[in-house]
């Protein structure tokens, strides 16, 4: 059974209040997440935010 999460999208937490939040390992995780980059244009559209219905 497939459950509709569509209505969750845009409810959550910004990555900086993620960052803020955290208490352990947050250099780290910091220096990965100024690092990243995608690899292909074709990924990054693949994982690009849905628009949210109106």
């Amino acid at each position: 059974m497939a459950i509709n999460l569509a209505h969750k999208f845009g409810t959550g937490i910004s990555p900086k209040q993620f960052m803020d939040g955290m208490e352990k390992n947050k250099e780290e995780f910091r220096s990965g997440y100024d690092q990243f980059a995608w690899s292909s244009e074709e990924d990054r559209e693949f994982f690009r935010k849905p628009e949210l219905p109106r």
